[in-house]
């Protein structure tokens, strides 16, 4: 089932994860729906500026998959709202700079550097809110990300990548984005009530 020009809705909820441990992957309508809206508003614009395929390592996560791997309560994943790419070719940190580049609309964007191989961007978007929120992911020892904290525009394109990949990247399927509550304290937003209602009927949906 194509949602759109360039992905498949088996892309987009294909897991490792979930297969290793015999998690049925299964969006409802709405998460396909917000899926399709993911695709066709962002990640087709996003091929097609770069030029090239797009990887989606990790797209919707059911609720019991996203609990397994350690994510957010509030993940957009859970509701098909964001995705976990690379670009074959292009380092993690020169995806991150075009994206900001392009001037595309998505509501939050991570670089995430686990290690000097396994690292991905994490991006969303939703149509009621996009937020155009930068932030870069900080690893602890352990290979998990530790904190998310946001960033200018002007900051993204100033990053130097130290030591840049030569050869394939790695991905880890993880817990990739701030909660709710991080994210209130970092920026003291009260407007997250909006998106806490709906993981909420989310959740209701999927008891």
């Amino acid at each position: 089932m194509l949602l759109s020009r360039h992905f498949s809705l088996s892309e987009m909820t294909r897991s490792v994860k979930a297969a290793q441990l015999g998690i049925q992957n299964e969006p409802a309508t709405v998460e396909i729906g917000n899926l399709r809206t993911l695709c066709n508003s962002l990640l087709d614009p996003l091929r097609d500026a770069l030029g090239t395929a797009i990887k989606v390592n990790s797209g919707y996560r059911c609720p019991e998959l996203n609990r397994r791997i350690g994510g957010s309560a509030s993940s957009q994943h859970i509701q098909g709202m964001a995705a976990d790419i690379q670009c074959p070719g292009m380092s993690t940190m020169q995806l991150f700079q075009r994206i900001v580049e392009f001037d595309l609309p998505f509501d939050q964007m991570i670089y995430e550097a686990a290690s000097r191989t396994a690292q991905w961007v994490h991006i969303s978007y939703d149509p009621a809110h996009n937020r155009s929120d930068l932030r870069l992911a900080k690893f602890g020892p352990d290979g998990k990300p530790q904190s998310y904290p946001p960033i200018s525009r002007l900051e993204a394109l100033a990053l130097v990548d130290p030591t840049p990949l030569r050869g394939a990247l790695e991905y880890l399927e993880l817990g990739d984005e701030p909660g709710l509550d991080e994210e209130v304290a970092w920026e003291g937003r009260a407007e997250m009530d909006g998106r806490r209602e709906r993981v909420d009927a989310m959740e209701r949906r999927h008891r």
